[in-house]
């Protein structure tokens, strides 16, 4: 009796793998065989940010640390089209980042980055040090966000003011102590690069 309900649940959960991969729902209507988060969504935006990320900073920074839900979400979102994922790298384990659907559906403005190849750790590091700053209450540009508003005339001025009216961002004592006092003397660019 227990083996059929168990064949009868896999069975029922391989026809809606089938129906996200066939359909490829993006959450957000009923029929697409899930419903999309306010979780999901952090998640998206963040790996669209850093263009990479793994399972564990997944975990922390949008599900409290539950690495299982974290594991259920993002197979979900990667059936559904929105997510990649590789297992290749074994010091990283599993690894995640955007689709060119994925990026579009975050909001972000920015589009879909490159496969992580060689430049995974350096992706990783700015994804924990960006993950952690935001933990304890920085205001975080990623790297992307600098360069696409780079590309911009006149963007990345305004983006660099916006850091100077908050006042945690200047290492003085309302933000936490991790950014040293002598920050606030070094040009704006320059306090931005600990996300770069």
């Amino acid at each position: 009796m227990k083996a059929k309900k168990t064949a009868a649940a896999a069975e029922t959960y391989r026809e809606r793998a089938e129906r996200r991969r066939r359909t490829r729902g993006t959450g957000e209507a009923r029929g697409d065989g899930w419903q999309r988060t306010e979780e999901d969504e952090h998640l998206l935006r963040l790996a669209t940010r850093y263009s990479t990320l793994t399972l564990h900073q997944a975990a922390y920074a949008c599900r409290g640390g539950r690495i299982e839900a974290a594991r259920r979400r993002v197979r979900l979102m990667t059936e559904a089209g929105l997510l990649l994922r590789s297992a290749d790298v074994r010091w990283a384990r599993t690894v995640v980042w955007p689709t060119e659907r994925g990026a579009r559906v975050a909001g972000t403005g920015l589009s879909a980055p490159r496969p992580p190849g060689e430049r995974l750790l350096h992706r990783l590091a700015v994804a924990e040090a960006g993950i952690t700053l935001k933990a304890h209450g920085y205001t975080v540009l990623s790297e992307r966000e600098v360069h696409a508003a780079e590309a911009v005339p006149g963007r990345a001025a305004e983006l660099l003011e916006a850091p100077r009216e908050q006042p945690e961002l200047l290492g003085n004592a309302v933000g936490p102590p991790s950014i040293p006092a002598r920050a606030a003397l070094q040009p704006a660019d320059v306090r931005l690069s600990v996300v770069r």
